[in-house]
């Protein structure tokens, strides 16, 4: 397989997500080629990374300024009245 190949598949490849025959045919091509192995420890690193990142959740203050800015009404209490060129 050509490395252009290989790249196509690393994730399927790191997810168990391949049939066995494409699995080792995967293999066969990490084994002598130091690029697509060094492609694949660094997809590991980043899907590890991403399992293990925590969001942060936004404050409920956040959500009432979010939400005001997106009531109709401006400040006076008349609906905006704005047209697009």
């Amino acid at each position: 397989m050509k490395c252009e190949d290989i790249q196509k598949e690393l994730k399927a490849f790191l997810d168990n997500d391949i049939d066995d025959q494409k699995k080792a045919e995967i293999q066969e091509h990490l084994d002598g080629c130091p690029n697509c192995s060094k492609d694949l420890e660094q997809l590991k690193k980043l899907s590890e990374a991403l399992h293990t990142w925590k969001g942060i959740e936004p404050s409920s203050h956040l959500y009432e300024k979010l939400k005001s800015r997106s009531n109709p009404m401006n400040r006076s209490g008349e609906k905006f009245s704005h047209t697009f060129p």
